[in-house]
């Protein structure tokens, strides 16, 4: 349960499991806190762990059904989130003055790439 699930379908069935256990538990919290109430405190204590027992039966489903809610769209936004970065595949094409658009030239393109640098090189040192 403590993982973090890595698809949607394992987000879902995570969530599912949360919310049948919070059913679960609050079904059996009206039959056994009422008994361990009575145990440590008498009738008063059956009495209080019966009111236990009975927030808990309302309490515990809605806590399962938030976490199945919140579970889910928490690996839905894990899932969809694109933090790869783009990286350049190819050096910038050269325009010459004509501004015509011509093949990209891969020999033009680090030449620009080696004027560019150079000319920015240049002014930091005048």
């Amino acid at each position: 349960m403590n993982q973090q699930p890595s698809n949607i379908p394992a987000g879902l069935a995570q969530g599912g499991r949360g919310f049948v256990l919070g059913v679960v538990e609050g079904v059996e919290g009206v039959f056994e806190k009422p008994i361990s109430g009575a145990r440590s405190d008498g009738i008063k204590g059956f009495f209080k762990g019966g009111c236990k027992g009975m927030v808990g039966l309302v309490a515990r489903p809605l806590s399962g059904a938030l976490d199945f809610t919140s579970g889910t769209l928490n690996t839905i936004k894990r899932v969809t989130d694109t933090t790869s970065e783009v990286q350049r595949v190819r050096l910038p094409r050269f325009f010459r003055e004509d501004k015509q658009v011509r093949p990209y030239n891969k020999r033009e393109a680090e030449g620009y790439k080696l004027l560019k640098v150079n000319q920015s090189n240049v002014f930091n040192y005048i």
